[in-house]
């Protein structure tokens, strides 16, 4: 590398060494949408592989002896349950083996399986919703330059000496608060002891 191509990436803010391989190996990873519709096709195609090759998984589950059945009607498609329990659940439960097999997500019944099962698969995951708020958040603030601002403003009034105790101050804070918070503080940890 000549000195002419060292004063610029000084310039240009580039560190060099260990550091700046990291930084250009980095820059060069694609988006997370990108990686995230990739890793969506990679479990499609894992599952139609799988269920060709008739994967399962056996396991033991503890069941009711007489679990409770509610009467229920299919109406157009839809279980629509009465709510009038015809018999009652027993305390009692019993061992049993079941199997699991894998189904292909590329036939007929897997694509609707991921489009009607969607919005529950979601919401079952209670983190998500905060994650997905607060990440829309950060990109809103980001694009803004609010983010930018933020961390000139915390290592301008931090003490050097009190950056590392403030950050994580603030990631214990977040943690009590949402579970997002380390989404968060982690790029920001990131950008101010940079």
């Amino acid at each position: 590398m000549s000195t002419a191509d060292a004063s610029t990436d000084q310039e240009q803010g580039s560190p060099g060494g260990f550091l700046g391989w990291i930084e250009r190996v980095g820059n060069k990873v694609p988006h997370p949408v990108i990686i995230f519709l990739g890793l969506i096709v990679g479990v499609m195609i894992l599952s139609a592989i799988l269920a060709l090759f008739n994967v399962g998984i056996t396991e033991e589950v503890l069941v009711p002896a007489s679990p409770q059945i509610v009467e229920a009607t299919y109406v157009g498609g839809t279980l629509q349950t009465t709510g009038i329990v015809v018999q009652e659940q027993s305390d009692e439960y019993v061992l049993e083996e079941q199997t699991v097999m894998v189904r292909s997500l590329l036939t007929v019944e897997g694509i609707r399986f991921i489009f009607t099962s969607f919005v529950s698969n979601f919401a079952s995951f209670t983190v998500v919703a905060t994650i997905f708020v607060a990440m829309i958040g950060v990109g809103v603030a980001e694009q803004a330059g609010m983010m930018a601002a933020l961390i000139r403003k915390l290592v301008r009034v931090t003490p050097g000496a009190w950056l590392t105790f403030v950050i994580i101050l603030v990631g214990g804070l977040s943690s009590v608060a949402t579970d997002a918070g380390y989404l968060i503080l982690i790029p920001l940890g990131a950008a101010a002891l940079r």
